[in-house]
């Protein structure tokens, strides 16, 4: 299995790529565009291994609608195609469609008020939601420009995708919101309902806040654990100055459509800096009356022999979970 994984922020384009061989990964960064990643990704095609591309949340739209029905036969593969294809229609014609249609996902079902895993069989009540996700033109004709009529056997997921229905899961929440910070930049995603409503993006990442750390003369101890900053106190309030003035321009930016009292999922390799993590929560819970919650790696999630960061967690919710 070859999975790429498109990084937004510089000029050219980054990508993360995942090996996995023998239960075990490499992981690589390279440098290059959308086209790049493709190409690469193609090569192993040709070799007849499995692919799979993340992509950015920008690359795709996603049609959302409820289903609401009573039925006193069991629920047949038929009966689930026939739903699917009726409301396919429907979206085409009264959201104007485009793009390439890649799946759709049945999820948030309920049946005769009990939570249920699938529709399949089920006999009463059935509320739940159907999300087509579609690959947007433009990126749809990229890809198939590369990988021509073999662009069906590639996986194409937003980056996201099983992130978030992992934490639905696991929580039980039907709103929830997940930061990430990368090295370039943030991303807010916004569940209401248990349907994707929003993606909000920043200039605003890792790499910025080690260019305060230098600009305040110390670089060096970001590399270093709290015990060690501890051990020198001038060091020490410099780097809390430098994490309060970035913690305080991303609480600002998120302001606008963070919800009062919304606890915040975040995924971020600054989970690993203790300043960061104090700081942030308390700026955070003073905006907002919420909480930070950092989304570490847990026993339900397996992570094939590797200490990983918490920036790849959709590449290993993916992994644990797509079929």
């Amino acid at each position: 299995m070859h999975i790429f994984v498109e990084r937004q922020g510089n000029e050219k384009g980054w990508y993360s790529y995942f090996h996995k061989h023998g239960g075990k990964f490499q992981t690589s960064q390279k440098s290059g565009d959308l086209k790049q990643m493709v190409r690469d990704a193609y090569g192993f095609h040709t070799k007849k291994e499995s692919i799979a591309i993340l992509l950015d949340e920008d690359h795709f739209d996603l049609y959302t609608v409820d289903l609401d029905f009573c039925t006193t036969d069991k629920i047949t593969v038929r009966d689930i195609q026939e739903i699917v294809n009726e409301r396919l229609g429907y979206i085409k014609s009264h959201f104007k469609a485009g793009g390439e249609k890649l799946f759709y996902l049945i999820d948030n079902i309920t049946v005769d008020g009990q939570t249920k895993p699938y529709i399949l069989g089920e006999i009463g009540t059935i509320h739940a939601t159907l999300t087509f996700v579609f690959l947007q033109k433009r990126t749809a004709n990229i890809i198939k420009s590369i990988f021509g009529r073999e662009t069906s056997k590639i996986k194409i997921y937003p980056q996201s995708f099983y992130t978030v229905g992992y934490l639905k899961k696991s929580l039980h929440k039907p709103q929830l919101q997940l930061l990430y910070i990368f090295d370039e930049y943030a991303k807010v995603i916004t569940l209401t309902h248990g349907k994707y409503t929003k993606c909000e993006r920043i200039n605003l990442g890792v790499r910025m806040l080690k260019d305060i750390y230098k600009e305040n003369n110390v670089l060096p101890f970001f590399f270093k654990s709290a015990a060690e900053i501890d051990l020198n106190e001038f060091a020490k309030n410099l780097v809390i100055q430098s994490v309060d003035f970035f913690s305080e321009t991303l609480t600002r930016w998120m302001k606008e459509f963070v919800k009062p009292g919304q606890d915040l999922i975040i995924a971020s390799s600054l989970l690993s800096n203790k300043y960061f993590l104090e700081r942030f929560n308390e700026q955070y819970r003073k905006t907002t009356n919420g909480f930070i919650v950092p989304l570490h790696h847990t026993s339900d999630l397996h992570t094939f022999q590797r200490q990983r960061d918490s920036d790849e967690i959709d590449v290993l919710t993916m992994l644990n979970f797509a079929q």
